[in-house]
């Protein structure tokens, strides 16, 4: 025992133990943050342990005061020591790094076995009159931004809103829309308090491989929508092994209460499609116009806000629709939607939503030969090409500009073989 304190073994040991702690400590954060790939850390851990041995070498033959020379049997155990680190290290490397899954991407996976096409369903919502609409943007807002990242094959809004509020098996789901994961979830709302409840389910089998509870006070809506995008990316990180990054929330609006009447107009909207499609007209332009009371309320709360003037420009353009081709009400709403679109697009001249709505709306006029000869009708037409084109540019996620079929030309042409 003497020998031992006298050549300092146990300050050696408690040096190289420290330091080790401290660099292991440094290289979890590093693979935490996704700057360094997750086989470093259990590759760091390996080389720690494996050099513990080295520390008592070198306790042992310089432990003592003054300088000592390097023996042949200390550089033979040293060596010794380097070895067998170097080999359990590339083991421990090659081993924890073929446990990824970057290989997914060489696998022959067919579209409801790859984890990455993913569908966001509609989470539900439990608790006040308002939090159905909350749940709606909660989702939505989820959705934009898993959208953003490029590894993933994220369903749009439009594909997921059958499954609205319906009771259908995961699997059919998978298969219906051919995605491997589904997110499900479920919002608890009070006037003060929002908690939110996500869960990442494999499609074909139905087991869960993730989940994701928060809890925030009403108020920082904003910052649980970030932190909800943030703990969803983290669950399929570690589901993938992919790395990926997602876009920063662009807020177009600090004002919750400006934010929540714009998904309670978007509520009401749907509504009013759902009362049109049962062949209800007058109680879905009812509905309409309370969607835009909303907007309008919305916009007064945050001025420089661009989105509900372009929202109750699409207002506009479902009443339009509503009494099909009735060419006196049409004429009377589209103006107002393009009045709309103007007023957007004079406050945000590259607003890509403001140039899909006023395109849309050119073409509509176009197709129910509201633009008066053949010379202005064919000017209105490429005008109507210009705006969507334009929006698609800029917003790649426009897409929908082009290949929506729902205005069908009285030829039987839809706008978008139109207009490519």
């Amino acid at each position: 025992m003497t020998t031992l304190k006298g050549r300092r073994l146990p300050q050696f040991i408690a040096a190289y133990a420290a330091a080790g702690w401290v660099i292991l400590q440094l290289v979890d954060q590093l693979v935490d943050r996704g700057v360094a790939p997750d086989p470093v850390y259990p590759t760091a851990l390996a080389i720690f342990i494996c050099l513990a041995p080295a520390a008592i070498i070198l306790s042992w033959f310089h432990g003592t005061p003054g300088s000592q020379k390097f023996r042949p049997l200390e550089i033979s155990l040293l060596a010794g020591v380097a070895a067998v680190t170097i080999g359990t290290s590339v083991w421990v490397w090659g081993a924890t790094a073929s446990d990824q899954v970057p290989g997914l991407a060489a696998l022959d996976l067919s579209p409801t076995e790859d984890p990455r096409r993913i569908a966001v369903l509609y989470f539900e919502g439990r608790g006040d009159d308002d939090v159905r609409f909350l749940a709606s943007g909660l989702t939505e807002s989820l959705i934009d931004e898993l959208s953003a990242v490029e590894v993933l094959q994220v369903v749009s809004r439009n594909g997921v809103v059958p499954f609205r509020e319906v009771a259908v098996s995961t699997d059919s789901v998978g298969r219906a829309l051919q995605v491997g994961t589904i997110v499900e979830g479920r919002v608890v709302a009070s006037s003060d308090r929002v908690r939110v409840n996500v869960s990442l389910v494999n499609s074909s089998t139905g087991n869960q491989y993730g989940d994701v509870e928060l809890e925030r006070p009403r108020a920082e809506l904003f910052d649980l929508q970030d932190e909800l995008a943030q703990e969803v990316a983290l669950q399929l990180r570690e589901k993938l092994g992919e790395e990926f990054e997602l876009r920063q929330r662009q807020a177009e609006t600090g004002n919750v209460e400006a934010w929540e009447l714009l998904q309670q107009a978007a509520f009401a909207s749907q509504e009013a499609d759902e009362l049109a499609e049962e062949g209800d007209r007058d109680a879905a332009v009812r509905q309409l116009a309370r969607a835009d009371s909303l907007l309008e309320v919305a916009g007064g709360l945050e001025p420089g806000w661009v989105r509900p003037v372009v929202e109750r420009g699409w207002l506009s353009y479902r009443h339009s629709r509503i009494f099909g081709f009735d060419r006196a009400i049409a004429d009377e709403t589209i103006e107002e939607g393009l009045a709309f679109a103007a007023s957007g697009l004079q406050a945000a001249p590259r607003d890509p939503s403001a140039l899909e709505l006023r395109g849309t709306l050119r073409y509509w006029k176009y197709l129910l030969n509201l633009g008066g000869g053949p010379e202005q009708a064919e000017r209105l037409r490429a005008e109507a090409e210009t705006d969507l084109r334009a929006a698609v540019e800029i917003d790649g996620q426009r897409a929908s500009a082009w290949s929506s079929p729902d205005l069908q030309h009285p030829r039987g042409r839809n706008r978008g073989s139109a207009l490519v």
